[in-house]
């Protein structure tokens, strides 16, 4: 069979009977395939004993969450893939949903495990189905699960592929599963983690705790291929390699993949393996009308010495049979809370941005200074509040910045990582870059006004007035000229042909 359970959809998630058990299956290519409709919220598979799968133990594409419970996956190719549709990146939506796999058992090759099995009849007729695997890999407990903008078209195309921008949000989590025989066997190698090799882009955080491993050697862990170097083309990632497979990350709640110390380089997991840094995924989103067709990245994020270079998702769209060659530049950037980090665009800045931490906690924080080239002032909302800036004044309806004290320098105006003041912002005009605190999942946008701040304590001007009758005193103040650097003077002359005289303003 291709599927023994080719479900509609699953139980209830908050349902806490156990209306499905006893259900056991083998020798398949898809033991449970879940595929298109499904429970509202969140849809429950649950109490499966999945056996000898040559694709899938579990395998579902879905627009709800999914949850997997008490569940005994065994030999399979794969143990769990799940691919969970929209919100649509364009739409700027977030949501809630979730992968989670909690209180299940999961072996990559038990004593009775065959090397020598022969493939399933239907196998040379859906050969662009297999579960991807790369490195060496031949069994997989979980992929990284996608969160993806639409389908992808699947039976038609792979079941794994990925056809559309990945969604905003996400998340992936595993509590009280066990992880055994994932060692080296059959020639191969088995590990319990691996993304799914099919995505060019970012993947979405993995939250684990309370694992078991038995008979998995810590090298086996988890395994992360390196980035396709076959999208560096005009069609898909352009000039450089998109961030799938970089941007992947398992956060550890209880320490087993922690371990103690530093970051530690781990070559057999093509990973760093980290302690006491707290990391989340932050997205940076262009939320202007050109996302797909003005290009900004590739993005550099710095902090502590350290760059790292965001390209952003890769072009997935079709025009008339060629590629489109749009891009949205929403960038899943992976941060360690606590820090500062500057931020800078390649293109020009976009004029509306929003900053948004994944999965945080109210405690976590980290300050972004984001660099912008022009003057034209910043203002900044917090789920649609307007925040004023640490140096801005309002009186009777006008906006002013405020000149630091006598003693006080622009650093001290900077936002606190402390602060209980959500989107907390200055801008430094001398280094030209915005400072703004981002702190748990406060939505911070940042919107371009069209008025240029000249100076402290003098109220914006209107780009069409800023060259008008004022504009020596305008490009004074821009400039940070005082009054005595720079003269007014007046002069008549004839002109050449003696028809009249002209008046000449000259400055210095």
């Amino acid at each position: 069979d291709r599927s023994v359970w080719d479900l509609d959809q699953g139980e209830l998630c908050d349902d806490s009977g156990t209306a499905w058990y006893g259900n056991e299956a083998h020798s398949t290519l898809h033991g449970v395939h879940i595929f298109g409709a499904n429970q509202p919220g969140c849809s429950k598979v649950s109490n499966f004993f999945l056996w000898n799968s040559f694709d899938y133990a579990i395998y579902a594409q879905i627009s709800s969450s999914l949850l997997v419970t008490g569940s005994k996956l065994v030999d399979n190719s794969a143990g769990v893939l799940a691919l969970v549709t929209g919100p649509a990146a364009l739409s700027h939506k977030t949501s809630e949903k979730f992968v989670e796999v909690r209180d299940s058992l999961m072996v990559g090759t038990s004593p009775s495990y065959d090397c020598q099995a022969a493939s399933p009849e239907a196998a040379p007729f859906t050969s662009k189905h297999r579960a991807p695997k790369t490195g060496g890999i031949s069994t997989v407990g979980f992929y990284f699960s996608v969160f993806m903008s639409g389908s992808n078209g699947a039976p038609f195309k792979p079941f794994h592929k990925v056809m559309s921008y990945p969604a905003i949000s996400g998340i992936s989590k595993l509590s009280g599963v066990t992880f055994a025989d994932y060692g080296n066997a059959c020639g191969s190698k088995h590990v319990p983690f691996i993304p799914n090799s099919a995505s060019g882009d970012a993947s979405h955080p993995i939250e684990v705790d309370s694992l078991r491993f038995v008979d998995v050697p810590e090298e086996n862990y988890l395994f992360l291929p390196r980035p396709n170097l076959g999208l560096v083309n005009p069609s898909d990632c352009v000039d450089m390699d998109c961030d799938g497979m970089k941007k992947a990350m398992i956060r550890d709640l209880d320490g087993i993949y922690r371990g103690s110390g530093d970051c530690v380089w781990m070559s057999s997991w093509q990973a760093y393996k980290c302690n006491n840094l707290d990391h989340r995924m932050m997205i940076v989103e262009s939320m202007d009308a050109d996302t797909e067709t003005r290009r900004v990245s590739p993005v550099a994020l710095l902090s502590d010495g350290y760059v790292d270079l965001i390209n952003g998702p890769q072009d997935h769209g079709w025009c008339h049979g060629y590629t489109c060659q749009e891009r949205i530049s929403t960038f899943y950037t992976i941060v360690d809370t606590g820090r500062f980090y500057d931020l800078h665009f390649t293109g020009t800045n976009p004029q509306h941005l929003r900053y948004y931490m994944l999965n945080a906690e109210d405690s976590q924080s980290l300050v972004v200074s984001t660099y912008y080239s022009n003057p034209q002032r910043l203002d900044v909302y917090v789920d649609g509040i307007y925040i004023l800036p640490t140096n801005g004044v309002i009186e009777d309806g006008v906006f002013t910045w405020k000149a630091p004290e006598a003693g006080e320098t622009n650093a001290d105006y900077y936002p606190s990582l402390s602060s209980n003041v959500l989107g907390e912002n200055y801008f430094d005009r001398d280094l030209h870059q915005l400072f703004i605190l981002i702190r748990g999942e406060a939505i911070v946008e940042v919107v371009t006004t069209p008025v240029i701040m000249t100076t402290f304590g003098v109220p914006a001007v209107e780009v069409d007035n800023f060259f008008e009758e004022n504009i020596v005193q305008n490009l004074a103040n821009l400039l940070n000229i005082p009054p005595p650097r720079y003269v007014l003077w007046r002069s008549s002359a004839k002109t050449v042909s003696g028809a009249g005289d002209g008046l000449r303003e000259k400055w210095k």
